[in-house]
């Protein structure tokens, strides 16, 4: 099973009578000086090798003698003031013969008598923190108790005994480890093994953290401490087992599928569930999914719901597994794949979604998307739906929305505009850093390369597209002023000596638009030009004879060795080299 525990609301949840109680009695003195005693000993602080004997500890508690026919009605106003702890039991058995207590962490079946039962005395242990005479109680619940014979002489006080068995992980941890320093705030669970992340100042405590953990948790045989950063490609750490079995391979179930893999060598995060679910959720019947940088594929396996998964969760006619590099497996079979959807009929209303969730580098490939199609590729088809890509990244600062657009804008190398479609923050990954998900329109710009909204790959904080208002104080600002054509495209370049860096920055991006610009004129005309010449090369060989060799002026030579020639063809041929002139 996948899932994440916070220490701090376990906490809240287990000990919610103390606070409760704290709250709507009032800070007694008997109260303030009786704060600890529901948590392990004051010995157990500093422990460093696991001694669980030492958690053995007494304490006195109120509880209320009530017939067994009468249990139902008494807990609607007793609910709230009951004990609780781990593996205990907080309404027992009084004996009928001899009018004492079931010992109280006794877990013996009851074994139902229906000529005894309604006979039955039943004992109810109350909450010390909140209850330390009849009175205690609310007076509403007071008055509908009584009602039910049950009053002050039915409440008492005996000693209980608590064990380590009695306390969860939570309160065991926070009562070994440094109180004047931070503790272990939570941790995950991958299959059979818990993941930790353990601070410096608590590394002395390695051992007992994990076998705590161990005895804990249900379900985990192994506890694993992360030892360095996540700095590979691959998203794998370096991992140290603090106890349990040396066994990786872990089984992981996730939205009703099931997933098999070494958590050594594989990169697993159980905080992305929600996102994987939330892409899916995108996507309708017949849509198709391309998930570039797969890991174990849940996002592609949870759409049809790592070979073997796939055969595990019977989508393997759903699902085409691939083991290459990222930009190959878009250059090349996304887009194959892509001109072949675009081909079929069945495809021409289905959406195709591309998740590259590598956030340390997933926008390093978008530069794979610019230009993936040539012209006649694209105008080949009819495109009733451009690509929609999910890419991930993790940006730092206080505009995480911003920062993620300007970031995949920069390695796009294209404005998104229009074929914006939607910022997200996945999750908050540390102080100040978070993991965003930015999804785009592969629009024809892209596709096919086209120099339309096309950016600097350094861009400034100044987006060049600016709202109209400013757009339009700008030019009556220039018609003021008189200014042209000329002048207007002269100080493009002057800007390039001025000290203002925006301003540079603004230059070179032109200069450069520019130059972009005329190589693509220079190359069209060379491209023209070449027709041109091969379509003269043919009407000349139609129309002149075998030995004449001197084309110098293709028109003449043509009027004097051919009379009979075609006017409609000569007079192609005339216009052709004047063309080309």
């Amino acid at each position: 099973m996948v899932s994440q525990l916070d220490f701090t609301r376990a906490a809240m949840c287990t000990l919610c009578g103390s606070f409760v109680g704290t709250s709507q009695m009032g800070a007694e003195p008997w109260r303030r000086n009786s704060s600890r005693l529901l948590l392990p000993p004051l010995s157990v602080r500093g422990m460093k090798k696991l001694d669980r004997t030492m958690f053995i500890k007494q304490i006195s508690v109120p509880w209320l003698e009530i017939d067994a026919c009468k249990v139902g009605k008494a807990m609607k106003n007793l609910k709230k003031y009951v004990l609780k702890f781990e593996k205990f039991k907080s309404l027992q058995t009084i004996a009928p013969s001899t009018n004492e207590l079931v010992t109280i962490n006794e877990e013996r079946p009851a074994i139902s008598n229906p000529l005894t039962e309604n006979n039955t005395k039943k004992k109810l242990i109350l909450n010390p923190l909140l209850v330390i005479s009849f009175n205690s109680l609310d007076e509403n619940h007071r008055i509908e108790l009584e009602n039910i014979n049950i009053s002050k002489e039915n409440l008492h006080f005996s000693e209980l005994t608590l064990t380590y068995d009695n306390w969860g992980a939570v309160e065991v941890l926070k009562s070994i480890l440094p109180e004047d320093q931070d503790s272990v705030t939570s941790y995950s669970l991958i299959g059979h093994i818990a993941h930790v992340n353990l601070r410096s100042h608590v590394l002395d405590y390695k051992s007992v953290i994990g076998e705590v953990l161990l005895d804990k948790v249900k379900g985990v045989k192994t506890v694993v401490n992360k030892i360095d950063i996540i700095d590979s490609k691959y998203r794998n750490f370096q991992m140290e087992i603090l106890c349990g079995e040396n066994n990786m391979i872990v089984e992981v179930r996730e939205n009703h599928c099931i997933y098999t893999f070494d958590f050594s060598l594989v990169y697993w995060n159980p905080r992305l569930c929600t996102e994987h679910e939330r892409i899916v959720e995108m996507l309708k019947e017949g849509d198709i999914l391309y998930d570039v940088c797969a890991g174990v594929g849940p996002f592609a396996i949870l759409q049809r719901k790592s070979a073997p998964n796939v055969e595990r969760n019977k989508v393997s006619s759903y699902v085409q597994a691939y083991n290459k590099d990222a930009r190959i497996f878009i250059e090349n079979d996304v887009k194959n794949h892509i001109l072949l959807s675009w081909q079929n009929v069945k495809y021409s209303e289905s959406i195709m979604h591309i998740t590259i969730n590598l956030p340390a580098m997933a926008v390093t490939f978008l530069q794979s998307f610019v230009g993936l199609f040539t012209t006649e590729e694209m105008y080949a088809h009819v495109i009733k739906n451009y690509p929609i890509v999910h890419v991930y990244c993790f940006v730092k600062g206080d505009n995480p929305n911003a920062q993620a657009q300007k970031l995949v804008e920069e390695n796009l190398g294209y404005y998104l505009t229009d074929n914006l479609k939607e910022i997200f923050l996945v999750r908050n990954v540390s102080t100040n850093k978070n993991m965003m998900r930015v999804s785009f329109v592969l629009n024809q710009n892209v596709l096919s390369g086209n120099t339309i909204g096309k950016c600097s790959t350094n861009l400034t904080e100044e987006s060049p597209f600016e709202p109209s208002k400013k757009k339009f104080r700008l030019l009556r600002m220039g018609k003021q002023k008189g200014t042209n054509k000329h002048k207007a495209v002269k100080n493009v370049f002057k800007v390039a000596g001025a000290k203002s860096l925006k301003l540079k920055h603004k230059a070179k991006a032109v200069s450069g638009q520019l130059k972009k610009l005329n190589e693509m004129n220079r190359k069209k005309t060379e491209e023209v030009d070449g027709q041109l010449a091969d379509i003269r090369t043919q009407l000349l060989q139609n129309v002149s004879s075998e030995g004449e060799k001197n084309n110098k002026k293709c028109a003449v030579i043509i009027k004097e060795t051919k009379p009979d020639i075609e006017p409609v063809a000569s007079e192609t041929l005339t216009k052709l080299c004047e063309m080309q002139m």
